[in-house]
């Protein structure tokens, strides 16, 4: 076989595995209406989570993303820190459909995934497109595969979005720029 042959296929058999592979996968679809949202709400709900977490789960109503959002109890040990979403299943409205959750680590919490992050998403894989995500105690936002069932799975599938407090720092960035 041709060398060049030999090697398009291979290229073209690699790309291919690499998309199959349990770490790959597309958040949301590809939707970036869906992480704009859940930037959105990080720029909201990140710089009150000093010492409890946020919680949201995200649906879709009539083309348009929302959140229904619990916050938790102060956090004692920055470990073992958690929100009850029960709160946040009763705000989903009528006929939206849930395409995700959101959470918040406390300013004084663990920077990685814990094996509850990863359990709960992991119940709702089964739900069309459905996409984690959370942000870290020094803002980064990340999204991970549910479709992973243990922390270091999951933590080498995130995907960084973004983080908050980015819009406030190009704010200030701007009105310094205008001001000179």
């Amino acid at each position: 076989m041709n060398a060049v042959i030999r090697l398009c296929l291979t290229l073209t058999l690699a790309a291919c595995s690499a998309c199959t592979h349990p770490a790959y996968f597309s958040p949301a679809c590809g939707n970036p209406q869906l992480d704009d949202h859940v930037r959105r709400e990080f720029e909201v709900y990140g710089p009150q989570s000093g010492n409890h977490e946020y919680f949201g789960f995200i649906y879709e109503l009539q083309g348009s993303f929302g959140s229904a959002v619990v916050r938790g109890h102060d956090c004692r040990d920055p470990e073992r820190c958690v929100v009850d979403p029960a709160g946040a299943v009763a705000q989903i409205p009528k006929g939206a459909n849930v395409v995700g959750e959101w959470h918040t680590h406390p300013h004084i919490g663990a920077p990685g995934l814990s094996s509850l992050d990863v359990r709960a998403a992991h119940h709702n894989r089964h739900l069309n497109c459905y996409t984690p995500y959370y942000s870290n105690p020094s803002g980064d936002i990340y999204a991970w595969n549910p479709a992973l069932d243990s922390v270091p799975t999951a933590m080498s599938s995130r995907m960084l979005i973004g983080t908050y407090g980015e819009r406030q720092a190009r704010d200030a960035r701007e009105s310094r720029r205008h001001a000179s």
